[in-house]
């Protein structure tokens, strides 16, 4: 009997959620379609569907509600005055949620990452939180709205069309600009929580973006990455891989896709106590020292810093620990090698930073070393902020052993460290821990830009007060082992089925 009352509970809660979603879209178009008249027909057509939007499947309901976003957008932005962009959006390749591809994955990984990333989230019941999605996120995202709808947490979507935003950006004029960030500002209003499923955007595309433009538009909705930095606005983030990342990284893309989903499924429990302790030596120490077979040679006072135990609640895949160092006394050299990418930047690879007291004296890139002086002298006169550094984390991800374009995976290398030029983090409490990341850096133009340089395989030391705790990536102490070798570290009754017959023992 209780089991069958559960059961009923959940169905009622799921249904009546998802008719929620539905029905505010409706009543949203229907405002629309009086105060935009030349958009009436369009409208018209969608609302036509909205009876059968309310039966399921979830897919067909969410196309419906990703529709009405779009009509949303060309409305409040007066889109439709510009002919030749309404005929460019029109025939834009955006696929509509349903024409979205299914992601090369096994299903049972795919509702693996959306269970941990609604976990992470901690999102309760009656709360609303946003998701924010690509079109190579749809399938976790179904898999997300479903715990969202069983657990009744209210969300709100927001669906990347990349094209269409691209032409949105390039051809609105500033007020067009503001009123499509003031619906975007209007949906974080009250909301604490953000699970953000994203992925890279096509190159091609990425390059057309008037920089101008989207700076301008960034600046808009500073508020909200602003609240994020602070911790005031809870994000969980992932970034599933596309082809173009495989492309860069020379890997065939159903093999990077299982390396991704595989970094998403690691001894995270035993991680979080190792390093935990890690913590705690880095918060007693005054400086830390790094060196690498590349060049790398850096010195930087970590002194009164608190590092942050960043595991899996605001990225998946994790891990790392990150703080900030004193703005002022970071001193030597910093060797990137690998190819990087900056927001519309072209590929910037083999990057070499040279710092004298905290600023960035010198630079060069192998290649795209215009792109980076544009980065690093973007704040030059609004207080340098590009020029100091704002983050030094060090990667304990011990599956992830090589170097890769993609921006959230590259900071997570187990055997690596990275440091952000622009904005430092502003928390004052991480998941419940008092911590002090803020080093005063502040970047004028909202950059926050990670850059990974490897240690294992390139004879990398790492000292905090002279003496030496990681040697080539290798963490010394056995308190510290599964950052080195992660499952294999673990009893073997704990690991997954996947990891059955591997080892790092031959790397």
């Amino acid at each position: 009997m209780e089991k069958s009352f559960l059961l009923r509970y959940h169905k009622r809660t799921f249904y009546s959620c998802m008719r929620q979603q539905i029905e505010r879209a409706r009543t949203k178009l229907l405002e629309l379609k009086q105060a935009h008249k030349p958009m009436e027909a369009a409208i018209e057509l969608h609302l036509q569907k909205f009876d059968d939007a309310l039966q399921p499947p979830i897919r067909k309901q969410i196309a419906f509600l990703h529709q009405a976003q779009r009509l949303t957008k060309l409305c409040v932005s007066k889109a439709y005055e510009n002919k030749d962009l309404m005929k460019q959006i029109l025939h834009s390749p955006d696929p509509l949620w349903s024409h979205m591809k299914e992601l090369p994955v096994k299903d049972d990984l795919k509702k693996a990452l959306a269970e941990q990333l609604f976990a992470s989230s901690q999102a309760q019941p009656g709360e609303k939180i946003i998701i924010a999605t690509t079109s190579e996120g749809r399938d976790v995202a179904e898999h997300l709205v479903v715990h969202c709808l069983r657990n009744g947490v209210d969300f709100e979507l927001g669906i990347k069309d990349p094209i269409r935003m691209m032409l949105l950006i390039n051809h609105l004029d500033e007020q067009g600009l503001q009123s499509l960030s003031d619906v975007n500002l209007q949906k974080y209003e009250g909301v604490h929580t953000e699970v953000i499923i994203s992925s890279s955007t096509d190159p091609a595309v990425q390059s057309q973006i008037d920089q101008k433009q989207m700076s301008l538009y960034k600046q808009m909705n500073q508020s909200i990455h602003s609240r994020a930095m602070a911790g005031e606005l809870h994000y969980t983030l992932t970034r599933i891989p596309t082809p173009f990342d495989a492309a860069l990284d020379d890997m065939p893309y159903d093999e990077y896709l299982e390396l991704f989903f595989e970094l998403c499924d690691q001894p995270w429990k035993h991680i979080e106590a190792a390093q935990q302790k890690l913590i705690e030596r880095f918060d007693a120490a005054k400086e830390l020292h790094i060196t690498n077979e590349d060049g790398t040679d850096v010195t930087m006072s970590i002194e009164g810093q608190t590092f942050a135990n960043s595991v899996i609640a605001k990225n998946i895949p994790g891990s790392e620990i990150f703080s900030a160092p004193i703005r002022n006394k970071v001193n030597g050299t910093i060797v990137a090698m690998g190819k990087f990418r900056y927001g519309g930047s072209s590929l910037i690879e083999n990057i070499r930073l040279e710092f004298v007291d905290g600023r960035v004296e010198k630079f060069s890139a192998e290649k795209g070393e215009l792109d980076l002086k544009k980065i690093i002298t973007s704040d030059d006169e609004h207080g340098e902020g590009t020029r100091h550094l704002g983050e030094i984390g060090i990667g304990t991800n011990p599956h992830l052993r090589r170097h890769v374009v993609n921006s959230l995976l590259v900071e997570k290398i187990g055997g690596s460290f990275h440091v952000a030029l622009g904005s430092c983090y502003t928390y004052t409490d991480y998941l419940g821990t008092p911590v002090k990341l803020n080093n005063g850096n502040s970047s004028h133009s909202g950059v926050h830009w990670d850059l990974t340089t490897l240690l294992r395989g390139r004879g990398g030391k790492m000292f905090i007060d002279g003496e030496l705790i990681q040697d080539n990536g290798d963490w010394i102490g056995e308190d510290y082992q599964v950052l080195n070798k992660g499952w294999e570290a673990v009893d073997e009754a704990d690991r997954p089925k996947w990891w059955s017959g591997r080892s790092y023992s031959s790397d």
